[in-house]
């Protein structure tokens, strides 16, 4: 970064940056140049991504007044948000400060005015980043937007979401005390994804076969004498033990070893 803006003096920087915890969401601005920085509070419901994009909203207002400099950078260490900006397509599930963004760096442009944007890592000494950081995380100098903008479809989807599986989560536990014990004793928490999502050569049978063996749907002892097929629960070969050829098969060898041992 460093050498960038010692190779292109030209640009007036302005560095943005959004904070969320469990009871805010901030957004700030820092200009080095006059040392400015200011925050903005908003709706909690917002996502840090809104907070990172509503951040270079503010910084492009902030360019309105300037009328001495043709050349702006406005720099951010959300890299979604530089990729989100970067992209030319804009969607009715698109964040709509994205479409503000986009729009006021257009009438940027028609004023030949330009705006560059640069991604920095966070936490990494960079000062003009860690000054809007803490800007963003304390609320210093702050302004309450809450009631000024409306928040993005796409973070209400996200909290509908996160809510879903909370109340899912809920439900899981409950069930235990009922039904399904053994399977909540090695499934504690509920994935978002199911186990099999990145075997994409996996077979239906093969995901059955690992699914029954889970639930313990299959012909142990055990689950036969719950059905009463069989008097008890004692494995009938207690001291069999398996081939060590069962352990040097390729992937997937334990399809081997299910038929192996049933």
């Amino acid at each position: 970064m460093l050498q960038f803006l010692t190779e292109n003096k030209i640009y007036y920087v302005i560095y943005t940056d959004g904070s969320k915890g469990s009871d805010y969401v901030r957004a700030a601005i820092y200009d080095p140049h006059v040392k400015f920085s200011q925050s903005f509070v908003l709706p909690n419901p917002c996502s840090i991504f809104t907070a990172e994009a509503y951040a270079v909203y503010q910084a492009l207002m902030r360019i309105r007044q300037m009328n001495s400099c043709k050349y702006f950078l406005i720099v951010s260490d959300s890299l979604s948000l530089i990729k989100a900006l970067a992209n030319l397509k804009i969607t009715y599930k698109s964040n709509y400060i994205l479409y503000f963004v986009k729009e006021i760096i257009y009438q940027y442009y028609l004023k030949h005015i330009k705006i560059a944007f640069l991604w920095v890592p966070s936490h990494r000494g960079i000062s003009g980043n860690e000054i809007a950081d803490k800007t963003a995380y304390d609320g210093s100098n702050a302004v309450d937007v809450t009631n000024a903008m409306h928040i993005p479809m796409t973070d209400f989807l996200q909290c509908i979401d996160q809510n879903i599986y909370k109340l899912w989560l809920e439900m899981w536990k409950k069930d235990q005390d009922i039904k399904g014990k053994w399977y909540g004793s090695i499934q504690e928490r509920l994935p978002v994804r199911p186990w099999y999502n990145q075997l994409k050569e996996a077979s239906r049978d093969f995901i059955t076969t690992i699914n029954r063996l889970r639930f313990g749907h299959n012909t142990a002892p055990s689950h036969l004498a719950r059905l009463r097929i069989i008097a008890n629960n004692i494995c009938p070969h207690p001291h069999c033990e398996l081939p060590t050829s069962i352990y040097e098969k390729e992937p997937w060898s334990i399809l081997f070893l299910i038929v192996k041992t049933s």
